[in-house]
């Protein structure tokens, strides 16, 4: 006959643990071993424990001698490694209990079923005992492999969200050869889910309520309560992501909808990290390296991409990712052109722009702006890019009057100019024209005057020659014949010397 292997890992649970304990011990059936793990407490979980296994010589007392250093003896994959393949292990959390026919349902259901593993109801209890929700569904069923898929949106909470309300044969838990030597809360049940999932044939869900989570204000899954945001998060958010694929490849059918929910759901992961990063870590400057890592995602970027436009993509997740863009920018040594060009890679698919930009100079605003206009196809955006990019711009008098499309595209030209660099933006505008640079229709002519501009204001009588020479044959080549003949007049009434030169003899030639 199988036997249940019951395991909890537990730190300093003593308000908890003896229920948790209790409702193992008032199965409806008596082949059980209950391993539960003193995870280094400081309080009296550990005396519990040892209480009841002095009672009881099915629940065996471990310890470990460090919180979250999971001793090699403590932990569940080395207990599933000595079980025959037709036993059974399930997780209880130390503050949770099962209902006493938890073990009796489940394991007929995995027996009559041949199912690699079962789920089954929970019912979210707060600190006054009060059910706020149950997570069940109207009827059990059965999932074959190629289900697995097609049913992922309407049963991933009940299936694969969490490691507890489930019974599993040993044998799938030794042929996922996990990588994790410990279980611990949040997502790392996720991914132990994910992975065994991939490893099953068949799967049931018992719709019967047989687990109760409990949420209290200490909850690892209710509240942020780690003072740090690990390093690799951002590997372990596309670790997550990655899981969720290999279990619908798996599957082998991956509807629309489906695969549109399993990128949400890795959306949501990177939320929760964004929001982590921002709210817990202290330093301004790693919060901005961190974000800027997660910004530089290939991966993020495409799937926003795909969904920033559908309803899944709501007006909360796109204040998440402007939030961060602040973060990012709020210190001008992040604002490099390489940052910048980063953060509207973002704003250019999310749709949004930041609405303050205090302490920024108007070079900045015009740099953010223009780069996330180059890659938005957003109609109502561009409206609100072009406004932006015309006010910053407007701000210089050689800018002033030029239209959005213009300083977009010469964007480097035109950040030269509101740093008031204008020996570097003049030699930017020659090399362009000397280079014949393909132009977009309309700008060449508004190039040229500001070239002309800047080499007044600069008093370069050789560039600004060259740029009047370059403005009369364009204006003649454009068919404009009376105003290439009153440029002329005008440069020759101001330079008669000029008329020698052959140049400007071959364009009066043109014009007679």
């Amino acid at each position: 006959m199988s036997k249940v292997i019951f395991y909890t890992y537990a730190c300093n649970a003593e308000k908890t643990i003896a229920r948790t304990i209790e409702s193992v011990i008032a199965q409806t059936c008596e082949n059980w071993l209950y391993y539960c793990v003193d995870n280094a407490s400081n309080d009296k979980t550990g005396d519990i424990i040892r209480e009841y296994a002095k009672k009881d010589s099915r629940i065996i007392p471990l310890a470990n001698k460090q919180n979250n250093v999971v001793d090699d003896d403590t932990r569940w994959s080395t207990i599933c490694e000595k079980l025959n393949d037709d036993d059974c292990f399930c997780v209880i959390d130390a503050d949770d209990w099962y209902e006493p026919r938890f073990m009796e349902k489940t394991l007929d259901m995995i027996n009559e079923t041949n199912a690699d593993y079962v789920a089954c109801g929970s019912n979210i209890v707060n600190e006054e005992n009060r059910i706020e929700q149950k997570r069940t569904s109207d009827e059990s069923f059965i999932l074959e492999k190629e289900e697995l898929g097609i049913r992922f949106s309407e049963t991933w909470v009940l299936l694969y969200a969490t490691i507890w309300a489930k019974l599993f044969r040993a044998s799938v838990l030794k042929s996922a050869n996990l990588l994790f030597k410990g279980i611990n809360h949040g997502t790392d049940d996720t991914l132990f889910m994910l992975t065994v999932a991939t490893q099953s044939k068949k799967i049931a869900f018992c719709n019967d309520t047989l687990h109760n989570y409990f949420i209290h204000s200490k909850s690892a899954t209710s509240t942020v309560t780690a003072k740090t945001v690990p390093p690799k998060q951002l590997d372990y958010d596309i670790l997550y992501y990655e899981k969720i694929k290999a279990l619908l490849d798996y599957s082998g059918t991956i509807p629309k909808n489906v695969d549109a929910h399993a990128k949400l759901i890795f959306l949501n992961s990177i939320d929760i990290t964004i929001n982590k990063i921002i709210n817990i870590i202290e330093n301004t400057d790693e919060k901005a390296v961190r974000l800027l890592e997660i910004f530089s995602n290939e991966t993020l970027y495409v799937i926003l991409n795909e969904l920033s436009s559908s309803n899944l993509f709501d007006e909360e997740k796109k204040k998440i990712y402007i939030k961060a863009s602040d973060v990012i920018l709020s210190k001008k040594e992040f604002r490099s052109t390489e940052n910048l060009e980063t953060v509207s890679n973002i704003l250019s698919v999310i749709k949004i722009i930041p609405e303050k930009f205090e302490g920024w100079s108007n070079t900045e605003i015009f740099e953010l702006m223009a780069k996330t206009r180059k890659k938005s196809e957003s109609y109502t955006l561009n409206q609100q890019l072009d406004a932006q990019i015309i006010s910053a711009a407007s701000q210089q008098i050689f800018l002033n009057g030029l239209k959005a499309q213009f300083l977009v595209f010469f964007q480097e030209i035109a950040a030269a100019v509101l740093n008031e660099e204008f020996a570097a933006a003049l030699e930017l505008i020659v090399t362009i024209i000397e280079e014949e640079t393909e132009i977009p229709t309309g700008l060449g002519d508004e190039l040229i005057l500001l070239g002309l501009n800047l080499s007044a204001e600069l008093d370069k009588a050789e560039y600004f020659i060259f740029l009047k020479k370059v403005q009369i044959s364009f204006l003649i080549n454009s068919g404009k014949k009376a105003q290439a003949a009153s440029e002329l007049s005008d440069i020759l009434a101001v330079i008669p010397q000029l008329a020698d030169d052959p140049d400007f003899a071959e364009m009066g030639n043109r014009l007679s």
